[in-house]
Parts: structure tokens; sequence; C-alpha cells
């Protein structure tokens, strides 16, 4: 089993690339900072590290150069991962002269980071896992993808017509990543099952690479307009196959975490939204209620003045955490493209404001804080 050591000093997403990259069955082992991801690299062999870009001790390029002077004395050449969240050309430029093989964004669920790990430690099996469905009548030729696509890991699934290959897709199309179909076909031929696939069904994503025995320019057209994404020429060589069946599956997988990560968009953003309107709710009910006694306080003759002082700013530090309440729910109604009302501020009132709540907290730790301020407010 290939293994793998992954540095971040980021326990969460420590645990989560573990547990991605576990499913693709590699042995990976987790360091929180770049000391203890050396000491591990010293001591164990690895075929990939990964490492954080940002880190507290050292930063992931003086790892890369820590882990390059070790790698003189091994005997394998070792693949190294920057695995940020920050993706800048700047960035890439330096890691890839420092001789790192990838930049990965940290993105989880939709298993990017097990994609960029397989392409580099298992190119030919890149694809592990994934489904195709054959669909022709001869069963010799389907023999052929099935020993092809074993190669890359691809399960295929047959079917000895289009009829046949229409139940498979009504009953369970989710689990199909590409479909190879042949043209001509008893009962439903592969031309009549494009057609079927794109416009009755609406599988617009899937990619579909039809067989013919025609090479007619006539037939070509006829195929792309009907909805296929490529087309083999029998008889087609397997190289033929699996190259062009590779192109294809790395564009839809692509294009699947691309939704993938919009759909984790949705529901970041829904998690946003019902934050707010807590905050709307839960937070503005005992808020209202500190800001009312400090009413009380403030109003209060048995009190000396540095006590109404204090609940004076009881009152403005309430006020202070109920505008910025207020500030999240305009911005939710900036999400929901509804009017805002804007009026004029004073920055100078913002500020001493600012410096009043913050003075006490800074003033048990023996900071002073001076606001020099040239600017008339009545200006």
């Amino acid at each position: 089993m290939q293994r793998i050591l992954i540095v971040d000093d980021s326990t969460t997403i420590r645990k989560a690339a573990i547990s991605e990259l576990q499913k693709g069955r590699y042995n990976v082992d987790g360091a929180g900072s770049c000391e203890e991801g050396l000491k591990l690299f010293q001591e164990n062999d690895y075929q990939l590290v990964i490492l954080d870009v940002e880190m507290p001790d050292r930063n992931g390029f003086e790892t890369l150069i820590e882990l390059k002077k070790i790698e003189k004395f091994l005997k394998n050449k070792v693949q190294v991962i920057f695995f940020t969240g920050t993706d800048r050309s700047a960035l890439r430029e330096k890691g890839f002269a420092l001789g790192a093989t990838d930049f990965i964004i940290k993105e989880f669920g939709a298993g990017k980071l097990l994609l960029g790990v397989n392409k580099i430690l298992r190119p030919s099996l890149r694809f592990e896992g994934a489904t195709a469905l054959c669909i022709d009548d001869m069963k010799t030729y389907r023999k052929i993808v099935v020993n092809s696509f074993s190669q890359l890991g691809i399960n295929v699934i047959e079917a000895a017509d289009g009829k046949e290959a229409l139940e498979i897709l009504k009953k369970d199309h989710e689990k199909i990543d590409l479909i190879l179909t042949d043209k001509e076909m008893p009962v439903v031929d592969g031309l009549a099952l494009v057609k079927e696939v794109r416009g009755k069904m609406g599988l617009v994503n899937i990619p579909i690479i039809i067989v013919s025995a025609d090479p007619s320019k006539e037939s070509i057209i006829e195929f792309f307009n009907a909805g296929v994404n490529d087309y083999l020429i029998k008889p087609y060589l397997k190289e033929e196959l699996v190259a062009r069946s590779y192109t294809h599956l790395e564009t839809y997988y692509l294009r699947k975490i691309l939704r993938e990560s919009v759909k984790e968009q949705e529901v970041l953003g829904k998690l946003k939204d019902d934050f707010l309107a807590v905050c709307s709710h839960d937070l503005r009910s005992p808020l209202n209620g500190i800001l009312g006694f400090s009413d009380l306080l403030m109003s209060e003759d048995s009190l000396n003045d540095d006590q109404k002082g204090m609940a004076s700013l009881i009152n403005k530090s309430g006020k202070y955490l109920l505008e910025l309440i207020n500030n999240l729910l305009d911005l939710q109604k900036m999400n929901f493209k509804e009017n805002l009302v804007f009026t004029n501020s004073c920055p100078v009132k913002l500020i001493q404001n600012c410096i009043d709540t913050m003075r006490p907290a800074a003033e048990v730790k023996g900071i002073k804080i001076v606001f020099d301020n040239k600017i008339s407010i009545d200006k």
C-alpha cells in the first residue's frame, strides 16, 4: 500500500484529508508541524508528501527545501503536493521552482484531493471506481472494452442493445460516468439511444462515445448533431479507445467536482442565512435586556460618577453589538437583493465609540489609548 505524509497545522483539515485519502486505500500519516513532518519523513518511506503552505513554525516552501536535502540520501524521488487555501500564481511559480509536483486547493467533500493524488501515484487507475455503460450487440467488442477499461480501474456495465441500456439508465443513471455505444444494433440503435438520453431523459452531462463502421463525414455530422461527444471507427485500437475515454472522463470528473462544489457552497450559504436569522431573534432579546438595565443604572441617583460611567460603557458596548447584528441583517438583505437605506456617519464618533469600548480592557493590561483628533465633529 502506498504511503502518504500530510503536514498541516490544522487538526480539522488533517483529519478530513486523511479520511478522504484512506477511502482511496492509501496509508496516510499526519503531522501538525513541519518539524514533526520532517522527523516522520526521515523515519518512514513515503511516495508522496502533502504540504500546507502557511504554518506557524516554518512555511511549506522552507519545509520542501529541507525535504529535498533529506531526499538526496533516499533511493526513490518523493512527489510533493502543496495543499493550500490561497492559490496565487506567485506561490505556484515558487513552489514549482523548488520541485513541487502540483498545487491543490483545500476543498473537501468533492474528492478533489484524492483525484489529484491518484493522478500522480496511480495514473493508470485515476478513474478507479468510475462506471461505464458499454452497449454493443457483439460480445467480442464488449469484452475488448471490459479488458481495456479494467486497466483504468473503471467498472463496466454491459448491454446487448439500446433498449436494455435505456432500462439501465432509467433505473440508476447517476452511477454512469461514461456511455460507449455501437451505432448499428437491433431493437434500438446507438443513434436513437443518444437522442433518447440527451432529449427525453435530459442527461446532457454524461459523455457519450459512439462506435460505427461508417467513416463518412455525413455520419459523423449526424452523430454530433444527436449529442455525442466523440466517435470511434470500427475496427478501433485498444489504445485509441483508452485515450478517447480517458479524455472525456477527465472533463466529466472536473465538471462533476465543480457541480458538487457549487452544491456545497449553496449549503454553506443556507447555513449562513440560518445563522443570521438566529442573530435577529435569539441575540437581540438578551441584548435588549442588557441595554434596558444599563439605562436604569445610568439614571440611578445612588451611583457615583465612576459607577455611572461604567454603566454608560456597558450601554455603549451593547448598542455597538446591536449595530453589528443589524449590519449582519443588512448583508442578508443584500443577498436577497432588497433595497437598503444608506445614511451619513461620522467617522470621529465611530472611532471614539470604539476607543471607549476598548479602554477598560486596555487599562487592565497597562495600555493607554490616545485618540489625536484634529477634526471638528460639528463640521
